[in-house]
């Protein structure tokens, strides 16, 4: 690509992201276009379809978020580690609205067949889950998936109706991790 068009796919990429943080799953192709400052037929040459953009949109969250999961696995401590993933994963559902309305469709399909960055990330939970559990911290009738469906539950539930309550998530986050560890831990 040239500099300039990769100047405005970031523009684009930056606008949607604005755009599906503001609307959610109501976001338009022209309203992005708008806020990039852009037409929407070179929004349109860039990305053919709105799910093609939304691809790209949750392509570039999950390997931040796999990034992020990465640093969390390496803790040697094994109940830190399924802690910091459980921190990580609920602020990245918390911090974009947008985005985790956006992946909750896709994580449904993903988990049928998952792509590159899902499966990463659930091998990573997965082994810092039976980590845990091995070193005697963390129930052992907890699989990873419960994890992910725990957080994502909580993520779901706290949204715009939180607006009055910014740090709901957090004391959620808290009892979830409470409900996780073995009883003789807490």
């Amino acid at each position: 690509m040239r500099a300039d068009a990769l100047r405005n796919r970031a523009r684009m990429l930056a606008a949607a992201h604005t755009v599906f943080q503001r609307d959610g799953l109501a976001a338009q192709m022209d309203a992005i276009a708008a806020e990039a400052g852009l037409g929407v037929g070179t929004l349109y040459r860039h990305f053919p379809t709105r799910e093609a953009l939304i691809d790209v949109l949750i392509a570039e969250r999950l390997q931040q978020l796999l990034a992020s999961a990465a640093t969390a696995a390496d803790n040697v401590d094994p109940w830190a580690a399924v802690e910091d993933l459980v921190w990580r994963f609920a602020a990245f559902e918390a911090e974009d609205r947008g985005m985790a309305d956006i992946l909750s469709d896709h994580r449904s399909r993903a988990m049928d067949s998952p792509d590159a960055p899902v499966a990463a990330f659930m091998d990573l939970l997965g082994a810092a889950v039976a980590r845990a559990q091995a070193a005697g911290a963390m129930r052992t009738d907890v699989t990873a998936m419960d994890v992910l469906t725990s957080v994502c539950g909580v993520g779901k539930m706290v949204g715009p109706a939180s607006a009055s309550d910014p740090d709901q998530w957090r004391r959620l986050v808290r009892v979830l991790l409470d409900g996780l560890r073995q009883p003789h831990q807490q």
